[in-house]
């Protein structure tokens, strides 16, 4: 009897391990879905170490270079009108 009580239990955590991981992979990709219909768009993120990163962000055609930290958010540098470098390039 006890080795089909360990079965059962085994199985059911099994089965819960199965249902949290979907759980979660279904939030993520509702979540990603929710941040591509807004107007901010993170083009690129560089980890520097620790809790430090520098993150490209586009917004309303303009590009900032953002350092993201344990202290705070820096901008540290802009740059304009993104669409009409490329299109006038071409």
């Amino acid at each position: 009897m006890e080795l089909t009580s360990i079965a059962a239990a085994a199985l059911a955590l099994v089965l819960v391990l199965c249902l949290a991981w979907f759980v979660l992979k279904a939030i993520s990709v509702s979540y990603r879905g929710a941040l591509k219909a807004k107007h901010i768009q993170v083009v690129e993120t560089v980890p520097l170490g620790g809790k430090d990163r520098m993150v490209l962000v586009r917004y309303q055609g303009n590009e900032y270079l953002l350092g993201v930290g344990g202290t705070g958010v820096t901008l540290v540098d802009k740059k304009p009108e993104v669409g009409n470098e490329l299109s006038s390039s071409q």
